[in-house]
């Protein structure tokens, strides 16, 4: 097993994430270096972890799980400017996003040998849309409506 797990690891670590911030209205992404609270990066391996948005101008998350459970919670998050991005990169893993259910997500997601679930009732009003985008492979993505 422990074998198995560095070989898989050594396929899997070589992707790089391509940092970049998301511009809602022309669906633009620009490269960035800097974590603030309005982009946060997150990352799990071999583990399990939760997190909690509490910006109050949110624009991306940049999130990574490999071999392992992620819980990410935008409950406290502000979306000022009508638009924000959510960057995943899923393997082997499960992630859950609890996400207010006033908001529009727009599902971009690549997935290969994967899922991804929404979750009760979703009552988007239009005002904020969440686009996720990124790649799943071997692993979930479930969207919670809270």
């Amino acid at each position: 097993a422990l074998l198995g797990s560095i070989g898989l690891t050594m396929l899997f670590h070589n992707r790089k994430w391509n940092r970049q911030e998301f511009h809602g209205d022309d669906g633009q992404f620009t490269v960035i270096d800097v974590e603030d609270n309005s982009h946060v990066r997150h990352r799990t391996s071999f583990g399990a972890s939760s997190k909690y948005i509490n910006s109050e101008d949110f624009k991306q998350a940049d999130l990574e799980c490999q071999f392992g459970a992620m819980k990410v919670y935008f409950d406290k998050a502000k979306i000022t400017e009508g638009r924000a991005a959510v960057r995943v990169n899923v393997s082997f893993s499960g992630v859950e996003l609890y996400i207010p259910k006033e908001w529009k997500i727009d599902n971009q997601i690549k997935i290969s040998l994967g899922a991804v679930d929404e979750k009760n009732e979703h009552v988007p009003t239009g005002d904020v849309i969440l686009t996720l985008i990124g790649e799943v492979s071997f692993g979930a993505v479930e969207i919670v409506y809270i």
